[in-house]
């Protein structure tokens, strides 16, 4: 009885370790995020580094409706939910943004390419 008690206990503490852990990874992510893309787009603008960092956003915000909607198992499970289409229309319009963002990504990129001398 009591080395299940404490088996409980150090579960219960290697869980509150582990989302601690996992919070500060998601800020250390989000303030990487906050400071990052806005500067490559503005401080890199008509580079080629610039252009593939902005294709690595827009990337993700081009994935980011498939690695929310996965874990509901698809829109209509996500839209069973109260006050969920506007979460799902959010996404889905991230998504769209996203895929003009790789479209001019892609075309800065070809552009750049094709102005280089040789």
């Amino acid at each position: 009885m009591v080395s299940e008690i404490r088996d409980e206990r150090v579960r219960s503490v290697l869980r509150q370790a582990a989302v601690q852990q996992r919070k500060r990874l998601d800020e250390q992510f989000a303030e990487l995020t906050d400071r990052f893309f806005p500067a490559s787009g503005t401080g890199l603008a008509e580079r080629r580094s610039g252009h593939v960092i902005m294709l690595l956003g827009s990337l993700v915000a081009l994935a980011m409706p498939v690695m929310h909607l996965r874990r509901a198992r698809g829109v209509a499970d996500a839209l069973a939910r109260p006050d969920a289409s506007f979460f799902v229309w959010i996404l889905l319009a991230l998504a769209v943004t996203g895929l003009f963002s790789a479209v001019l990504a892609v075309r800065g990129l070809v552009n750049l390419q094709r102005s280089r001398p040789r």
